[in-house]
């Protein structure tokens, strides 16, 4: 798992809603990480706030992603791809566009949001001990936790073991 974020204090969006859209993006990243083999599990994140917030989150995918008319990734099995509706449902919500592709091997979810929307009026302030549980698939089953501590919003990565 590689991940760069580098926000800002107050951003566009509501705290709350975009945390899950990660959340929802990296749990996606995860399973298909899942179906390969150790030594090609990767994940990589992107976020940036500088000039618009840009998320950026790529991994490598082993089987063929069949996408719908507005190019959104299908899901493969009954009762999945709740994930994916939750990003496209903040992203109407927004004025955000994401785009989803699958290219060598590579799937990678890009997205970026309106800085000239106003934000929400009912901004939730980020909880200190809340924002992404990551898996590091290495041999020894590693997982990270991350968590806003500082201003811009500066991510420090605490190991936990299973």
């Amino acid at each position: 798992m590689d991940a760069k974020i580098a926000l800002p204090d107050t951003l566009p969006v509501d705290e709350g809603e975009l945390a899950i859209v990660v959340a929802n993006a990296l749990e996606n990243a995860i399973h298909a990480n899942q179906k390969l083999p150790p030594n090609r599990r990767e994940i990589y994140c992107k976020m940036v706030g500088t000039p618009s917030v840009m998320l950026e989150i790529s991994n490598p995918c082993s089987g063929s992603v069949s996408f719908d008319s507005k190019g959104l990734p299908l899901a493969q099995k009954d009762g999945h791809g709740l994930g994916v509706q939750s990003i496209s449902a903040f992203c109407q919500k927004n004025g955000a566009v994401c785009h989803f592709n699958l290219t060598n091997g590579w799937f990678q979810l890009q997205g970026r949001i309106n800085t000239d929307i106003p934000p929400p009026s009912y901004q939730v302030p980020f909880l200190p001990s809340m924002l992404f549980l990551l898996y590091s698939f290495g041999t020894e089953g590693r997982a990270f936790l991350l968590f806003h501590d500082k201003s811009p919003i500066d991510i420090q990565a605490k190991q936990a073991y299973n």
